[in-house]
């Protein structure tokens, strides 16, 4: 029976690299008194499946590998008025 996973020393092993490319724009406008910004952005425009953590856990005595991945690709908008 398995009681707990003996860990190497931290840092030891190394992920994969990590390659992202993120791409966005912005538009500034007036109106009649109010500045705006509107801009739009995509992260990971490549939808790249980049590992940012892995780890072990004990689930029914058996060792699980656990690879977390990070966002695949991800729209944002944001505005911004300044009065």
């Amino acid at each position: 029976m398995i009681t707990e996973i003996m860990y190497e020393e931290p840092n030891r092993s190394r992920l994969d690299d990590f390659i992202r490319l993120d791409a966005s724009v912005k538009y500034n406008f007036n109106i009649k008194k109010a500045e705006g910004v509107v801009g739009i952005s995509v992260w990971n425009v490549l939808n790249r499946q980049n590992v940012i953590n892995k780890y072990y856990i004990l689930n029914d005595n058996k060792i699980e590998q656990v690879i977390q991945h990070a966002l695949g690709i991800t729209p944002n908008v944001n505005l911004r008025l300044s009065f």
